[in-house]
């Protein structure tokens, strides 16, 4: 059902999901140390 309920999310939302992924991939490549977070 999760699975299912994240596809329309990103059907729905393609350019939020992309900003988000995009964002998360930045912070997480900007900052490593804090992945441990």
């Amino acid at each position: 059902v999760g699975a299912e309920q994240n596809t329309t999310t990103i059907i729905m939302m393609p350019s939020e999901f992309v900003t988000m992924a995009e964002g998360l991939a930045k912070a997480f490549r900007a900052q490593p140390e804090k992945s441990a977070e």
